[in-house]
């Protein structure tokens, strides 16, 4: 016990001003996202998978051929279905419909709307999102960190000049990503 009350009594109080700040960072787009899709019909589910991968190896050979690396091409689904008539009531099958998406990431701008006009014209008769981003955001989230460090330390000084106080060494912080 004679312990604990020593220990108690060199225990100073800690003196803290605490800040908080952000760094904020405006980076363009380099890097487009799209989402293609090849949906074919027909009588049987052999000839709508004949058709279908012919249109879509014929799409994903041209992107290969102008340097989208195999990599960056990825097969999102691949969903057959039987589609069905109903004449007087009464379902009858009446065919097959075969949805085959990929995604690609495409990073030369200038030549997205090439891209996808040739593939239209090569079988995709449907087209997603077109998502653009960052590729590479750690570089940019990091940048801004350091940005809002700086601009704490600044609001730190600022606030112990006004409190006639002097800053120690930073104690603690803690970050949180408000991405956007």
């Amino acid at each position: 016990s004679k312990l604990k009350s020593r220990e108690i009594k060199n225990i100073k109080p800690e003196r803290t001003l605490s800040v908080s700040a952000e760094g904020k960072v405006v980076a363009t787009p380099d890097l487009a996202n799209i989402n293609f899709s090849v949906i074919t019909e027909a009588k049987t589910a052999k000839e709508a998978q004949t058709k279908n991968t012919d249109k879509m190896n014929s799409v994903i050979e041209y992107l290969k051929g102008i340097d989208i690396d195999k990599q960056d091409i990825k097969t999102t689904s691949y969903y057959l279905s039987p589609k069905y008539d109903y004449p007087n009531g009464r379902m009858i099958l009446a065919g097959y419909t075969l949805t085959n998406s990929i995604t690609i990431k495409v990073r030369d701008f200038d030549n997205l709307g090439n891209i996808i006009a040739k593939s239209v014209d090569l079988g995709i008769n449907q087209i997603g999102d077109v998502q653009f981003s960052i590729e590479n955001p750690d570089t940019l989230k990091a940048e801004a960190g350091e940005l809002a460090i700086k601009n704490a330390k600044e609001k730190a000084r600022v606030l112990a000049g006004q409190a006639g106080v002097r800053l120690g060494k930073i104690v603690t912080f803690s970050e949180s990503d408000a991405s956007s």
